[in-house]
């Protein structure tokens, strides 16, 4: 194993930088990180193993940089890089970032140039501008989309009555409801339009049916005339 080399990590492939030089750390050790800080003790039976509490620890080390964390390699501590571009993977949830690729998906701008929050996704995290930007784009699109409707006659209430799916009846946004914490039903905001609209679960009526007694065939009609 080298430096650059990429091995299995907790989330996909990471590369690896290079050996912890620390003397108190050994092969038999458990491990965690909290923040930028590395927490690893011996398996001491009985010992609670808390990143908030020095004295279960035996070493507490700084990682060099915030996107390195340790992983055990062959016996030896390494730090290893979890950046998914530094290591050739796509953008994701998972892993920190470095500096470089620390940057909002749309405009580019680094993460240590802004002070306010932003908005995770799959495939990199965006910032409030561009967040803002694509969802006003978002919002004019299907409200036109609905005006051509509206002009062409083609929208009626019927469009959102008896459907299986819940559709926003300002701009036509449609999503499937979530039911985890029961049917939806009352008022809701459209996440595309910021548009409000009531919902109305509505149910339909089916039956089972069993036999009681025996079953009624041919053969018992025709005993039946004996």
């Amino acid at each position: 194993m080298k430096a650059g080399d990429l091995v299995e990590g907790f989330h996909f492939d990471v590369m690896l930088v290079e050996p912890i030089a620390d003397s108190r750390l050994f092969a038999d050790m458990d491990y965690c990180r909290g923040g930028k800080h590395f927490f690893r003790r011996k398996s001491y039976e009985g010992n609670d193993f808390m990143t908030n509490n020095p004295d279960s620890c035996d070493a507490i080390i700084e990682a060099p940089e915030k996107h390195y964390m340790a992983q055990l390699i062959d016996n030896v501590w390494w730090w290893v890089n979890e950046c998914a571009q530094c290591c050739g993977h796509a953008r994701n949830w998972m892993g920190s970032e470095c500096e470089k690729h620390n940057v909002c998906r749309t405009c580019g701008i680094p993460r240590s140039e802004l002070n306010e929050a932003v908005y995770g996704g799959r495939h990199g995290w965006q910032c409030a501008s561009c967040e803002a930007k694509e969802k006003l784009a978002a919002k004019i699109k299907a409200l036109q989309a609905v005006q051509e409707k509206i002009e062409s006659g083609e929208y009626g209430s019927w469009d959102y009555s008896g459907q299986d799916n819940i559709k926003c009846p300002h701009c036509d946004n449609e999503y499937e409801p979530c039911t985890a914490d029961g049917v939806p039903e009352g008022e809701e905001t459209c996440d595309v339009c910021d548009g409000k609209f009531s919902i109305e679960p509505e149910y339909s009526v089916t039956y089972s049916t069993q036999i009681i007694g025996d079953r009624v065939t041919l053969d018992s009609v025709a005993q039946e005339q004996i």
